[in-house]
């Protein structure tokens, strides 16, 4: 079961979680909220829309894999006009 987005309860519901699922950590400076998940070895997907990361995904790329977040940069209407993944 995934926890959505909700940074500011991450810390208590983590131990009833298996994955966070989250949208724009990177954008909003939140990732490291997401911290409780990494630390107990859960994984972190995030889904990016800022038009900036389609242009240049490097930097946020190399962030999110020392974060160990796994991303994708997205269209904000989800039209599937690209999809850019860190992996």
């Amino acid at each position: 079961m995934a926890l959505k987005n909700d940074v500011d309860q991450v810390r208590e519901l983590e131990p009833y979680f298996d994955l966070q699922v989250n949208e724009q950590c990177h954008e909003f400076n939140e990732c490291d909220l997401l911290a409780p998940f990494i630390d107990a070895g859960k994984p972190v997907f995030n889904a990016e829309y800022k038009r900036s990361y389609v242009d240049n995904p490097s930097d946020l790329c190399n962030q999110a894999d020392a974060e160990q977040i796994r991303v994708l940069v997205l269209p904000l209407d989800l039209d599937d006009a690209f999809r850019i993944t860190c992996d």
